[in-house]
């Protein structure tokens, strides 16, 4: 248990490349927002604790991914270490969940893959910080929850990848 004016552990990497740090949910929890909830997703404000992926505090949705326990099982701290990589498990997750910040992770896993972990939050850090205002925002939103400028969302940058 937490101990009173402890900050408790987030991990922002996950297993698939997905940047944990830029979730909805994790944003809401870590900003004390009840606004970083797309609305299509009807998720109460209860339900808003998640110190990413990694760790034993889990959002709910998250706890059905089957590439947590796959990675985990395997011993390997992100999936691209398995020799299977990108295996069944991995692409049925991205079309089954079908969301947009799955559908850019796998780039994104290629960052880490290529330059390591450090390199790769750092990269994540700069996508998902507001370049006007310095504040962090999530996957969905489109502009900036603090000073309102446009951010670049995980549905254009998706649609933007298909097109390359």
């Amino acid at each position: 248990m937490e101990q009173k004016g402890e900050e408790p552990e987030f991990r922002y990497d996950s297993y698939c490349g997905i940047h944990c740090g830029s979730c909805f949910v994790m944003l809401g929890f870590t900003q004390n927002r009840d606004d970083t909830i797309p609305e299509q997703w009807n998720i109460k404000d209860t339900e808003l604790k998640c110190h990413g992926c990694k760790s034993e505090v889990l959002f709910e949705n998250c706890k059905g991914c089957p590439r947590r326990p796959c990675a985990q099982e395997k011993g390997h701290e992100w999936c691209f270490q398995c020799d299977e990589y990108p295996c069944e498990i991995y692409i049925v997750a991205s079309e089954k969940y079908h969301l947009a910040h799955h559908e850019v992770a796998q780039e994104k896993i290629n960052i880490l893959k290529e330059q390591g972990l450090d390199a790769w939050l750092k990269y994540q850090k700069e996508r998902w910080t507001c370049p006007n205002c310095g504040v962090t925002f999530s996957w969905y939103e489109k502009k900036c929850w603090k000073c309102g400028e446009p951010v670049l969302d995980s549905i254009t940058e998706e649609k933007r990848l298909k097109n390359t």
